[in-house]
């Protein structure tokens, strides 16, 4: 490898005119500080060495790339591009730092991850390898197989990044965690088989989809939260660890959360929109919330394990069982839907009193909250036949002798059903254990009427 120096180096982008200047297996000692530079033309470094820092603060230029290059830290604020930036396979970071992920940059249960810009322009023991802060690329931001490694939290800085067509992190390796908080991308956010110590996207602008699958690994949190992402976002055959998965207020029209393992941390879908969601309960988390999710379309799982789905949130709100249940009422499947409108009356009668949750668990047994008509036609069947078979044993003594003939069949449905009038209740006189049975028969009509008239009221109150 040979070495350049600045000083000629200077020289030689002063006097380069036209086509791109291109140096291969170049060693270069220090700080490379092309700050505020405007080259005419494109720079390529390609398996370079750089000893010191790449500095490109404010630059202004046509395509950048440093595939393969080595460099201790790369500062790129404000830059502007009309071309690309490439830096595939390079590696940036101090000597000695491990290109891995670093665990337990945020643990369970952090909402919130404060980012501390704390780049330093010049001296050494910078924490953020790459910093791109502001800047403006109108190509494609290519990071596919690089190493960056960072002594801080941030491995690569873009806070208010803008890049015109697509960031490509491809099989990217960092120390610390990725900011991308309120970026531009035109294209797609490729993080296929990644492995980064965290993710923070918040308030970004993906036109296309983000791709986190494949073998992509983020022991630290990853925050997607108030991003609009134009096409899928995909955490298909991903694998992350306690940080969890943070996606309160995601826009996007599909959502694949079909990890390669369960998750260990929380995954937040608080607010959430999406037309399609895509799981399995293979992998699904520890730790729920999914008050405010909405969606149109969710995998084909049946209502029993979708219950236990929603039971994964210890704080669930009513909302998300209704939104499960017209999802299910929308694919014609309206016994399920049933299904989940009782559950969610479960799920509020627990936060009730004492006397109301006996009431609920009266009306649940015997009508279903109003969603299983057919059991208070089986409740009503069994009474009746109950007392038909007691007093077809047992026949009253009759009241007056004018009155009607016995029929133990009309003498039952006279006890069991409130309101009606079939003359024989009047006419025959039941005494001892027998009066008992009567008793009982009433109270168990009255019941069963008032669970009914509650269980229909609540149905139509709903529609």
């Amino acid at each position: 490898m040979r070495r350049l120096s600045l000083s000629r180096f200077a020289r030689m982008l002063a006097r380069h005119a036209g086509g791109p200047l291109c140096l291969t297996g170049v060693r270069f000692t220090g700080d490379l500080n092309l700050a505020r530079h405007i080259l005419n033309f494109d720079l390529e470094l390609r398996g370079c060495h750089i000893e010191g820092m790449l500095i490109m603060t404010g630059l202004v230029g046509g395509t950048i790339e440093l595939t393969g290059t080595r460099v201790r830290a790369i500062r790129a604020s404000r830059v502007r591009l009309s071309g690309d930036l490439i830096l595939t396979e390079a590696q940036v970071g101090p000597p000695g730092l491990p290109s891995q992920p670093l665990r337990g940059l945020w643990g369970e249960g952090v909402d919130e991850v404060v980012a501390r810009h704390r780049v330093t322009h010049g001296g050494t023991g910078e924490p953020v390898a790459l910093d791109l802060t502001g800047a403006r690329v109108a190509g494609d931001l290519d990071l596919a197989r690089a190493r960056l490694a960072s002594e801080g939290q941030w491995s690569l800085f873009a806070c208010d990044l803008s890049v015109n067509r697509s960031i490509i992190a491809a099989e990217l390796v960092t120390s610390g965690a990725v900011f991308l908080r309120d970026a531009r991308v035109d294209g797609t956010l490729n993080l296929e088989g990644a492995r980064i110590g965290g993710l923070d996207a918040t308030g970004a602008r993906i036109g296309g989809s983000v791709q986190a699958d494949w073998g992509f690994t983020s022991p630290g949190q990853i925050r997607l939260r108030s991003t609009i992402v134009g096409g899928t976002v995909t955490f298909h055959d991903a694998v992350l660890g306690e940080g969890g998965l943070h996606l309160a207020r995601l826009r996007a029209p599909r959502l694949r959360l079909d990890f390669r393992e369960p998750l260990p941390g929380r995954v937040m879908l608080r607010d959430v929109e999406v037309e399609s969601l895509v799981d399995t309960p293979q992998t699904w988390p520890v730790r729920l919330d999914l008050e405010g999710l909405t969606y149109r379309r969710i995998s084909r799982i049946g209502v029993a394990e979708r219950l236990r789905w929603l039971s994964l949130d210890p704080h669930l709100g009513s909302g998300a069982f209704e939104q499960l249940a017209q999802h299910y009422a929308r694919i014609g499947d309206e016994g399920a839907a049933r299904t989940v409108r009782r559950a969610r009356q479960r799920h509020l009668r627990s936060a009730d009193q004492l006397p109301a949750r006996i009431w609920g668990f009266v009306q649940d047994v015997l009508f279903g909250y109003g969603y299983a008509p057919g059991r208070a036609l089986a409740w009503l069947l069994f009474l009746v036949t109950a007392g038909v078979l007691w007093f077809s044993a047992r026949p009253p003594r009759a009241v007056k002798k004018d009155g009607p003939a016995w029929d133990a069949v009309l003498y039952a449905l006279d006890l069991i059903v409130p309101f009606a009038n079939l003359g024989q209740r009047t006419s025959w006189d039941p005494v001892g254990v027998d009066k008992a049975v009567a008793v009982g028969l009433i109270l168990s009509g009255w019941l069963l009427a008032t669970a009914v008239i509650a269980g229909i009221g609540r149905v139509l109150n709903r529609g």
